[in-house]
């Protein structure tokens, strides 16, 4: 078998169109995957109302019902579990980055139950998620376009879509009607 596989990858590396072996699934699942949790915007700053209600997991009156935290350090060593005070305010501080993975989980939650690796995710996603139930409080993206005012101005309301067209500013008038 061994000798098989060592084929497949030189024929795969040759002429990858003509001869795809079964056994090529799994790289695509797995780029797919990667695809999907890297598909969140990197340079965006999210309103505090997203991120209180991310980390208190929406709890509003009672703290110990929150979530608890932990995350991936740099180290690949997992830290926490912390408050969702302590998250948000580290996240206010600028100590995230976005592409830091985390993962929330109940208090009384111990050792053996807590969520394995595969289950933290990056926090720009989760934040990026939990932004669509807010819609008024618009994301703010970092200014990196070399400033173009009328990206910020949030009075077009529904119009988010007509912002890619760009300089033309009097589209977005026309379907004022709609």
């Amino acid at each position: 078998q061994q000798q098989q596989q060592q084929q497949h990858v030189v024929t795969t590396t040759r002429a990858p169109k003509h001869e795809q072996p079964p056994k090529q699934q799994q790289p695509l699942q797995e780029a797919r995957g990667k695809d999907t949790s890297s598909a969140y915007k990197k340079n965006v700053k999210y309103t505090d109302v997203v991120v209180q209600d991310l980390f208190t997991g929406g709890v509003k009156s009672n703290p110990t019902e929150e979530p608890v935290w932990r995350y991936i350090d740099n180290e690949q060593q997992i830290q926490g579990p912390w408050t969702s005070k302590q998250m948000v305010s580290w996240y206010k501080q600028g100590y995230f980055e976005l592409n830091l993975l985390v993962v929330g989980c109940e208090r009384k939650l111990c050792p053996p139950n807590l969520p394995g690796r595969d289950r933290y995710t990056p926090l720009g996603k989760l934040l990026q998620d939990n932004a669509t139930k807010f819609p008024g409080s618009a994301v703010q993206a970092l200014p990196q376009q070399g400033g173009s005012p009328h990206h910020h101005n949030n009075r077009h309301g529904g119009h988010h879509g007509h912002h890619q067209h760009g300089n033309n500013n009097r589209r977005g008038n026309y379907r004022r009607s709609n």
